[in-house]
């Protein structure tokens, strides 16, 4: 299996960090959402003047960029944010080609009130001037089962008459089974034939508010071995990529110990498919 984390989990890191402990932890790759606090790579000299200097020491290391995880939703609701998504869009698709990354994963979005209706007709618009961004690249667009797009059929719905080579999906592992309450093997024999990365956390009920509370992969209630199953009986060879949200959800346990748990676990899941 290939192991990728996203930087979320780990915003406040430098390069030098990421170069240094991801490899000990066992990741081939990563994932990149931000660094040194900011969402807006671009702005950083590491990806902005020194990016191909950048790219050079990831490699001699041994970590590929699996991804650039955009900020960008298609469902936007306003022309401000339409602009500010396809810019997101524009600047990652540079990146893409300095470091040889293949996928720029975007979310559906929100309706926040707009009609299901509504929400496809304004997603599959921006998507389309998102692939007016990417033509001629070989970069592909891949769109997380998340926000209001858990279920299977509708995030279909929005990806509808698009290429494969061009659109995938990411599959949260979590929002199908927790929000919208998918088994998963329903969730894989619907969505299975586009998914080209995913990504993995673990979650259990908080006894107080009776909430979902995101813990350490293998401490909570998510079938992951059901997950790894599916995608192993398949012939996946994507990536399983960490998404460790401790930037929104501070209670989290520290990058030191959730990044290197992760590999951990997942190495555990492998071994029993293999014994």
């Amino acid at each position: 299996m290939k192991y990728a984390t996203s930087t979320l989990g780990c915003l406040d890191w430098d390069l030098p960090m990421i170069l240094d402990r991801l490899p000990a932890y066992g990741f081939q790759a990563v994932d990149f959402r931000g660094l040194r606090g900011t969402f807006n790579m671009w702005e950083l000299p590491e990806f902005n003047t020194d990016a191909p200097a950048s790219a050079r020491r990831l490699a001699d290391v041994g970590l590929a960029v699996s991804c650039f995880s955009a900020s960008a939703r298609l469902v936007w609701h306003g022309e401000a944010e339409r602009e500010r998504a396809l810019d997101e869009i524009r600047r990652l698709v540079a990146l893409c080609a300095i470091f040889g990354a293949a996928q720029i994963r975007v979310f559906g979005g929100d309706l926040a009130g707009r009609s299901r209706d509504d929400g496809l007709a304004r997603g599959r618009e921006l998507l389309a001037q998102m692939l007016e961004i990417t033509a001629g690249t070989s970069v592909q667009l891949a769109v997380e089962t998340h926000d209001a797009w858990t279920h299977s059929a509708d995030i279909l719905a929005l990806i509808e008459g698009t290429a494969p080579d061009r659109v995938g999906l990411c599959w949260d592992v979590k929002h199908p089974y927790w929000a919208g309450q998918e088994t998963p093997a329903f969730t894989w024999s619907q969505i299975g034939a586009r998914v080209i990365n995913t990504h993995w956390k673990d979650a259990r009920r908080d006894h107080v508010t009776g909430r979902d509370r995101l813990c350490l992969c293998g401490e909570g209630l998510l079938p992951l071995a059901d997950c790894l199953d599916l995608l192993t009986a398949a012939g996946y060879s994507g990536y399983y990529t960490l998404e460790w949200e401790r930037r929104w959800h501070p209670y989290l346990p520290d990058a030191e110990i959730a990044f290197p748990a992760f590999v951990r676990h997942m190495e555990q899941l492998s071994a029993r498919l293999n014994a």
